[in-house]
């Protein structure tokens, strides 16, 4: 990562940018520069070269999200949502494309997640030799996930890979890819599309197995995520294709799990971080 990274957030809460600002200001690595609507936040990107966009869900005056603007105006550009909307009420952003990462705003680690999400996606994008390896996630595409908080919180990119490099793209029948999320993750098993069973069943049982305890014990995934616009999100394209640059992650009873495109289904134990 450079010495500095120019950071443009986006929010019409100006406390909320203060506190963002003084954080991103007090970590060193960032400069952060603010806007307070969609409209203004679009001036400031037509004046000021950034490296990435943290904003809320935000509108421009036409209707259109600030997120899809910058999405088909300046494609290379990574933005993180950072919102208190939940999963389902910011599925359209999430599923355009637009989106590098979501992270909701759900608790007193907001800042912790948003810098580590930020760490990645510009780490993701220096060159070689500027690059922290330590930001660096594994995975087939440019686009990860990280999970966050509690309550209903989850959060994913909606990158894709490109035909050229996706295994599927002259695959017939489609290829499951076990994705490499790193040591501390085990890759519990993989959920079949074309099972009537809910992706529900799958976490869950993944999680009751690495848990050792029966899944009835369990509390019910809707508390941590829902479950159908996971599935929105990660099921395979139209022609039967897996989405393998799509990664969901979300926490649930003390371990991240993980659902990607191809439906693998991975979980990590949260105690290692303590």
């Amino acid at each position: 990562m450079s010495a500095t990274t120019t950071v443009l957030h986006v929010d019409d809460d100006p406390e909320l940018l203060a506190l963002t600002s003084s954080v991103l200001d007090r970590d060193g690595r960032f400069e952060a520069i603010t806007a307070e609507s969609a409209s203004e936040g679009l001036r400031r990107l037509s004046e000021t070269s950034v490296d990435c966009v943290i904003s809320d869900s935000v509108r421009l005056p036409d209707g259109e999200t600030f997120a899809s603007t910058v999405g088909r105006d300046y494609p290379d550009l990574p933005v993180i949502l950072f919102t208190a909307k939940s999963a389902t009420e910011v599925t359209d952003e999430l599923r355009g494309g637009s989106v590098t990462e979501y992270v909701r705003k759900a608790g007193a680690n907001d800042f912790e997640t948003l810098l580590a999400h930020l760490s990645r996606v510009v780490g993701d994008r220096a060159p070689p030799d500027t690059a922290d390896d330590s930001d660096e996630t594994a995975g087939e595409t440019d686009g990860t996930a990280t999970g966050g908080a509690t309550e209903t919180t989850a959060e994913w990119s909606v990158a894709e890979t490109d035909t050229a490099t996706d295994p599927d793209a002259s695959s017939d029948p489609p290829v499951r890819v076990i994705p490499d999320l790193g040591p501390e993750w085990t890759v519990v098993g993989f959920h079949d599309w074309e099972d009537p069973e809910e992706l529900t069943t799958s976490v869950v049982a993944a999680v009751a197995g690495i848990a050792d305890t029966e899944m009835e014990t369990l509390p019910s995934l809707y508390h941590e995520v829902d479950p159908e616009a996971v599935a929105d999100v990660v099921c395979p394209r139209s022609d039967g294709s897996y989405r393998h640059g799509v990664q969901v992650r979300f926490h649930y009873i003390g371990f991240e799990c993980a659902v990607t495109g191809s439906g693998a289904v991975a979980v990590r134990d949260l105690s290692a971080d303590e």
